[in-house]
C-alpha cells in the first residue's frame, strides 16, 4: 500500500509540474508564439492524461488508506484537476481557432465543450468542504458561464 500511495503521489506531482510548466510558458510573453502555444497544449494534455490515469487505475489499487476528504488523492479532487486541464487544453484550441479565423460554428462547438468541462469540474467539488474548495468552485463556475456565453 505504501508503494502504491507513492506511485499515486509521484504521478500527481509530475502532472502538477506539467500544469505549472504550462502556466509558466503561457505567462512568459503577452503574445505567445505558436511554439509556446503548442508547448502549453502538450503540457496540459500530458497533465490531463496523468490525472486520468491516477483517477482510473492507480487510486483503485489503494484499499485501506484513509485520507482527509479534501486531500489531493481524493478522487473528486483528481477529477477536478483533470477537468480543469481538459478545459484549459481546449481553451488553447479555441484561441488558435479564433486566430486562424476558423468557422464560428467550430469555435462555438469548442466553447460549448470547454463550458461542459468546467461545469463538470465544479460538480466534482460540490460535496466537499466549501471553506476549502469554495474559491475553486467559483473559478469553475465563472469559466463555465464565460464559455457558455461564448456559445
Amino acid at each position: 500500500q505504501d508503494a502504491q500511495f507513492e506511485i499515486c503521489c509521484m504521478t500527481l506531482n509530475v502532472a502538477m509540474w506539467y500544469t505549472k510548466h504550462a502556466a509558466y510558458v503561457a505567462s512568459k510573453s503577452s503574445t505567445p508564439s505558436d511554439k509556446d502555444a503548442l508547448d502549453v497544449h502538450k503540457s496540459l494534455r500530458m497533465a490531463a492524461g496523468m490525472f486520468k490515469h491516477v483517477m482510473d487505475v492507480e487510486i483503485r489499487k489503494l484499499n485501506e488508506v484513509k485520507l482527509p476528504p479534501c486531500s489531493d488523492i481524493n478522487e473528486k479532487i483528481i477529477a477536478a484537476y483533470y477537468f480543469s486541464c481538459m478545459g484549459e487544453f481546449h481553451e488553447i484550441t479555441a484561441a488558435r481557432a479564433m486566430n486562424a479565423k476558423q468557422d464560428n460554428i467550430l469555435i462555438s462547438s469548442i466553447s460549448n465543450q470547454i463550458s461542459q468541462y468546467f461545469e463538470m469540474g465544479g460538480q466534482q467539488l460540490s460535496t466537499l468542504d466549501e471553506k476549502i474548495v469554495g474559491q475553486w468552485r467559483m473559478y469553475f463556475g465563472l469559466k463555465s458561464k464565460f464559455y457558455l456565453a461564448e456559445v
